[in-house]
């Protein structure tokens, strides 16, 4: 008989933003692999409080303890973004290089000043982000068709950018929560197959 073939366990996750100040900033962050599915919000009851930079920060922070707390350490944990060079990877990488030691931070970008790849070992947790972009240059809803597993649950609404979406409509908000999770979603089942 023959041996199935043994997947290298990896991981997947989004990067929602929403326009703040005039500015776009990371609000929610999505995460699939290993057993795991979660998403982290940003609180948006301390904005006001504590100021923008600071919520923003507070969710990479629950990002990371959520990795630190869930991967094994000492062990290089591979986790696909959809087209990290075209934006996310911009987010990750200015919360990174605050946080991290400049030598333990590394990355790849092309000619065209985009993101391949970053890599980062903060204490024993060793991660490496890479563009699953450019493995399968189609978007991602494609790409789960692709491959035949579902998509999107909805299209993009431009109510989800506009940072008023926490204080009005729970089922908007949740839906936006429901968009961006299904984005990691299927890109791991379609990384899978």
């Amino acid at each position: 008989a023959k041996k199935a073939a043994r997947i290298r366990p990896f991981y997947t996750m989004d990067i929602e933003t929403m326009e703040y100040g005039g500015v776009q900033v990371p609000v929610l962050i999505t995460f699939v692999g290993g057993g795991i599915t979660k998403s982290m919000i940003i609180n948006h009851l301390s904005v006001g409080k504590d100021g923008i930079d600071t919520c923003v920060n507070n969710l990479w922070n629950e990002f990371m303890s959520m990795l630190n707390d869930n991967l094994k350490h000492n062990v290089n944990h591979t986790i696909f973004v959809h087209n990290l060079g075209g934006f996310d990877a911009i987010f990750l990488y200015k919360y990174l290089a605050a946080v991290v030691d400049p030598d333990n931070l590394n990355s790849i970008i092309d000619g065209s000043n985009k993101f391949i790849s970053l890599s980062v070992k903060i204490n024993d947790l060793q991660l490496e982000f890479k563009d699953s972009y450019r493995i399968f240059p189609v978007s991602l809803n494609d790409l789960a068709g692709i491959f035949g597993v579902k998509g999107k649950t909805s299209d993009y609404k431009s109510e989800w950018n506009n940072f008023n979406l926490f204080n009005g409509n729970s089922d908007l908000l949740e839906e936006f929560i429901d968009y961006a999770k299904q984005d990691s979603v299927s890109l791991y089942e379609a990384l899978v197959k």
